[in-house]
């Protein structure tokens, strides 16, 4: 019978489909729980291990930069003993104030402080007494602000000394601090 439309036979292939369909849907399923959830899981752990290394790179980057700028500013001190720092500091004041025509500088050495409260960085103080001509004064200045080492003036004073003195002769009394850093550990 060609003539009859056979019911079973269209009705077979909508079952062949969607079976077919539901198979496919459980093969995904299957292979997405074995395999692309483990794909998806691995990434997130790489990337997690990324940000990580990311992280630790800047670290071991700062550190060596600022290694840098420490051991830079370190070879600007004079020791990293106060006491041979801040006995340095005063013969170098000492040289340049003769440098500069002062015979007898009073050059002495004051309190000094710390650099925060916890600093292991310390900061002597030497203190200059000159008295001379306006101009070799200023020019002492400018070579203890113009001289290789950190120092900072801390305390600055120049007084006319009147016309008994001269007209140009002023007293100057400033107050240099330098740094101490400690050494560099050994980790």
């Amino acid at each position: 019978m060609m003539g009859v439309p056979n019911d079973e036979s269209p009705r077979k292939r909508l079952a062949t489909i969607v079976g077919t369909f539901a198979g496919v849907i459980a093969v995904y399923g299957l292979v997405n729980a074995i395999f692309l959830s483990s794909i998806e899981e691995a990434e997130k752990t790489r990337s997690k291990y990324v940000d990580k290394y990311n992280t630790l790179k800047k670290l071991k980057d700062d550190k060596e930069r600022l290694e840098k700028v420490w051991l830079a500013n370190a070879s600007h001190t004079f020791s990293f003993s106060d006491t041979l720092a801040k006995d340095l500091l005063q013969l170098e004041l000492k040289r340049i104030a003769l440098r500069h025509g002062f015979d007898s500088p009073n050059v002495k050495s004051t309190g000094g402080s710390r650099l925060g409260a916890k600093a292991i960085i310390k900061s002597p103080a030497v203190s200059v007494t000159l008295i001379g001509d306006y101009v070799k004064v200023m020019a002492f200045l400018q070579d203890v602000y113009r001289a290789p080492f950190l120092s900072q003036v801390t305390n600055l004073a120049i007084t006319p000394l009147g016309p008994r003195y001269g007209r140009n002769n002023v007293k100057l009394d400033v107050t240099v601090e330098t740094l101490v850093m400690p050494e560099k550990s050994r980790t």
